[in-house]
């Protein structure tokens, strides 16, 4: 974990209910510093760290210095107002006041400096100015791109591996709504199959708050377009897997050996997470050769994204009920999910259909 090895320091420091002279103490406040740090994601650490360094040098450079943790109402509200000033989107202020909220939440410093009345003010501000627009989003990924692409997979007789790991990193993040370090954090011995379904266990889901997300169920179909099959299918064919234990079912792959022998792209699997590279190349790769539009025509509509938004999407014109809907996705409220949901044209029309004129 990223902020591991400054653990105990980072969150409590020199507080005293941890007692130094007893090493059974120290070890357990290490553990649980572990423990909590855990409550969010690595890659949510990994965009946060380097906001909270910031927010500490800002704190630092003013006269005379201001506390960073735990800081005031008026401290972050100013220092909002400074990355305002040079922000193009409000998504910029938004993520440095998640920074200074997640680091404050997991220091045990109380209620969190951004719950302030001024806190809310300068951002309700901000965002009114600079705008919730999102930059080149992506479309939702149509099913029936994927079901064409599993009818022809699932015809080939030979070499056809790299095909199949596509189709099921595909099919898997779509059904189960799933971003990529969803898919790259899944391990194989806590996928649990049944007659009717296969259960995905998640060990962190970063916007999970319903905390039920974290078991994600793909129910099993008859069609070559289920995740269930696809996933074993894969459980059976690579052989890092077939050897048991705590590994990533999606691995990184050997891409010299996979470029001129895709056949053995299976075999180069040692259990290193997939890098998020290689999983959107496998993607594109997929359906460029099923759709035959050209990659970066598709990279411009697509990105990884797009089999999350996709699912959603497909999802939500059925009738599934918000809550079932909610955790399915993790979504951290009932208004996410609605960024990831594309109106059909039947939906948009519903709304002039009602004045019946």
């Amino acid at each position: 974990m990223l902020l591991s090895g400054a653990g105990v320091g980072l969150l409590w420091g020199d507080r005293a209910w941890v007692s130094k002279s007893d090493p059974e103490e120290v070890r357990l406040a290490a553990v649980m510093a572990e423990v909590v740090l855990s409550s969010r994601a690595d890659g949510t650490w990994t965009t946060y760290l380097p906001l909270w360094q910031k927010f500490v040098q800002w704190c630092a450079a003013r006269t005379p210095p201001r506390t960073p943790l735990p800081a005031d109402g008026p401290t972050v509200a100013l220092y909002l107002i400074s990355v305002a000033q040079t922000a193009n989107t409000y998504s910029v202020v938004k993520a440095a006041s998640g920074a200074i909220c997640s680091f404050h939440d997991v220091a045990l410093a109380g209620v969190a400096p951004t719950e302030h009345p001024m806190v809310a003010l300068v951002r309700r501000s901000v965002q009114r100015r600079l705008g919730v627009a999102l930059v080149n989003q992506k479309e939702p990924l149509d099913f029936e791109v994927i079901r064409g692409a599993a009818s022809w997979v699932w015809t080939l007789e030979q070499g056809h591996n790299r095909w199949a790991l596509a189709l099921t990193l595909v099919l898997v993040g779509f059904c189960g709504f799933l971003r990529y370090s969803d898919l790259a954090q899944l391990y194989a011995d806590e996928i649990h199959f049944y007659e009717d379904r296969a259960e995905l266990f998640l060990e962190t889901r970063k916007n999970d708050q319903l905390r039920e997300g974290n078991v994600v169920v793909l129910a099993r179909g008859e069609s070559s377009a289920c995740p269930v099959a696809a996933l074993e299918w894969l459980l059976r064919s690579v052989p890092s897997l077939q050897a048991g234990g705590h590994v990533r079912l999606f691995q990184r792959f050997d891409g010299r050996v996979t470029r001129f022998h895709p056949e053995r792209i299976l075999s180069t699997m040692r259990g290193e997470e997939m890098s998020y590279d290689q999983m959107r190349s496998l993607m594109f790769a997929l359906l460029t050769k099923c759709t035959g539009v050209p990659e970066e025509d598709l990279k411009r509509r697509y990105g990884t994204q797009s089999l999350r938004s996709g699912g959603a999407t497909l999802v939500a014109a059925e009738g599934v009920s918000d809550r079932v809907f909610q955790r399915h996705g993790g979504w951290r409220t009932p208004q996410m999910k609605d960024h990831y949901v594309q109106d059909t044209m039947g939906a948009k029309l519903e709304v002039t259909r009602a004045m019946r004129y």
